[in-house]
């Protein structure tokens, strides 16, 4: 996160789960970033980022990292499956490129 405010960028977290258990899995994994609920997948699905189904439950979020610019521009995505984290240094790597074109 330190390297990512030196750039000035803001990381926000994006789930389908309620606030409440946003706000759970937040405190379980000290995650000091604000994290949106979409429990109606309004915004994930203008997004393009939920997958018809998974383990039987419908539109579920792939795990996508977007990084969008302050006019609202997404600038890059990066997807994995459900189960999988990004690779932070990768994410980190193609803001430094996004920025310096910038």
């Amino acid at each position: 996160m330190p390297q990512f405010e030196a750039l000035g960028v803001k990381v926000i977290g994006l789930s389908i789960d309620h606030k409440f258990a946003q706000k759970a899995f937040a405190e379980k994994l000290e995650l000091n970033f604000p994290l949106v609920a979409d429990p109606n997948r309004e915004v994930s699905r203008t997004l393009g980022t939920l997958l018809p189904e998974v383990a039987g439950i419908k539109e579920v979020n792939v795990r996508t990292v977007l990084i969008v610019s302050p006019e609202l521009e997404v600038r890059w995505t990066f997807g994995v499956d459900v189960s999988t984290q990004p690779n932070v240094g990768e994410v980190l790597e193609q803001t430094k490129k996004i920025l310096t074109v910038a």
